[in-house]
């Protein structure tokens, strides 16, 4: 029987993104920049011993640039953001590839919504063969219809080892990410919802901003 409440939520949210993107399409372009404080995002990836950058903006992705993770990489990437306003204003994420992450659907009890990552952080070791302390983590509620009493969510996990050097040079390239996330789950970056981020605490930053 199908979960009234959800499918009702679920039209809800449908309605307000429609809503958005069609108050959107009536405003011009050059106005709607100089009225919005909405900027593009800079989406980092791994690639080998790369990093593969691309501008991320109202829904459309543009490839930029591929830097070795290199003291001449970065003094690429420095040149880049100074002859690119753009860029100099944007957010920056880093977004995880199949190679690093790895994620798995858990159907939970409806209770654990309310403390989602308390809940799976306990029960680790029973759903994924790792422990909380070789893995960073995050779980996601997925918007889909629910069985009565049960929620579905994703677990999403990459290895402390892998997340912890790759952050250590993005820090050398003066990135600071907003988020962490995983390419066959991703935030959605049209959305103003609160994103999942596999960045530990102790490694989040107050900003968003990629460091000038």
């Amino acid at each position: 029987m199908q979960n009234l409440n959800s499918a009702v939520d679920l039209d809800y949210k449908k309605f307000f993104r429609w809503w958005k993107r069609e108050l959107s399409f009536l405003i011009p372009g050059r106005i709607k920049q100089l009225i919005s404080d909405q900027h593009g995002i800079i989406v980092v990836r791994p690639a080998e011993k790369q990093f593969a950058l691309s501008y991320w903006y109202e829904g459309q992705e543009e490839p930029l640039i591929k830097l070795d993770r290199d003291d001449a990489g970065i003094a690429k990437y420095k040149e880049m953001l100074l002859a690119d306003e753009r860029l100099q204003k944007a957010s920056l994420i880093f977004r995880l590839t199949k190679e690093h992450a790895i994620q798995k659907e858990l159907s939970l009890p409806v209770a654990a919504k309310e403390n989602l990552y308390q809940v799976v952080s306990y029960e680790l070791s029973r759903y994924s063969p790792f422990s909380v302390d070789q893995v960073y983590f995050a779980v996601k509620a997925l918007d889909v219809v629910n069985e009565p009493g049960q929620i579905r969510v994703m677990l999403i996990l990459v290895a402390r080892e892998m997340l912890d050097s790759i952050y250590a040079d993005l820090k050398a390239f003066g990135m600071v990410p907003k988020f962490v996330d995983y390419e066959d789950t991703p935030n959605d970056l049209d959305e103003n919802e609160e994103p999942y981020n596999l960045l530990p605490e102790e490694l989040r930053e107050k900003t968003g901003k990629t460091e000038k």
